[in-house]
């Protein structure tokens, strides 16, 4: 039986918070920064947010949707 991996993708850009590495795993997208707050050698070197930004038009798209299904949803 052969035991298939999977790849995973990463793209870095320069943002004017600093360097970041994002990627998407199983439809998830992530951000990863490098820590600047360690402090000690135990610590992680970078730290990983769940990336859910969604661009304005996006998330007016989002809302206009919410409204017309709340509207459908009124008893009268």
């Amino acid at each position: 039986m052969e035991n298939k991996k999977e790849k995973f993708g990463a793209w870095k850009k320069t943002t004017s918070k600093g360097e970041v590495i994002e990627f998407t795993i199983n439809g998830q997208k992530y951000s990863m920064w490098n820590n600047k707050f360690k402090t000690q050698e135990k610590q992680p070197d970078f730290t990983i947010y769940l990336n859910d930004y969604k661009p304005n038009a996006e998330q007016k798209k989002e809302y206009n949707n919410l409204n017309k299904q709340e509207a459908e949803d009124l008893p009268f």
